[in-house]
């Protein structure tokens, strides 16, 4: 009986992993409608990503479906350190970011940058040039309903990460 009660509970865990692309222990209703205000929206591809003021000011955004991305233009200067964090997640919210220049390149990426249940992303980047670099947040288990974050865009190292990224 144990045996069949095991198999039944593992079979409903992995069909909860396979339709929803999200583990079944963090399966929950979206975040409520007064969340999901996104004054960036339409910033989902990298032509018409927001451009992310350099003074360190922190942004909330959303993501409102499982294929809603945020993109940012950020300007970097050339041997400055950046850090890039985002914090404050709602239940159930898990963003990897991804840093590009501007040829489109990937140049740096994260996904939790501290240990469970902090589920927020960081890149500490120093670039080899001066000019114009994207930056896209996402959900990890592009699960949508209106999933919740800040984020922030700093000169200099912060929260004593241990890896610096150099590249163009």
């Amino acid at each position: 009986m144990k045996v069949k009660l095991g198999l039944a509970v593992l079979a409903a865990v992995l069909l909860a992993l396979f339709v929803t692309g999200a583990p079944a222990w963090s399966m929950s209703p979206p975040n409520p409608p007064e969340l999901c205000q996104d004054s960036w929206e339409h910033d989902d591809t990298m032509a018409t990503a927001s451009i992310y003021p350099m003074n360190g000011e922190t942004q909330r955004h959303t993501l409102d479906d499982f294929t809603d991305e945020d993109w940012f233009s950020l300007q970097l200067v050339m041997g400055t350190t950046y850090t890039i964090t985002t914090f404050s997640l709602t239940p159930n919210t898990d963003t990897v970011i991804t840093l590009y220049n501007s040829s489109g390149q990937q140049v740096a990426e994260n996904n939790d940058y501290r240990p469970w249940p902090e589920l927020g992303s960081q890149i500490v980047y120093r670039p080899y040039a001066t000019g114009t670099f994207y930056l896209k947040a996402l959900d990890f288990y592009f699960r949508g309903g209106c999933r919740a974050y800040s984020i922030n865009v700093r000169e200099g190292w912060r929260y004593h990460h241990w890896l610096v990224f150099m590249g163009g």
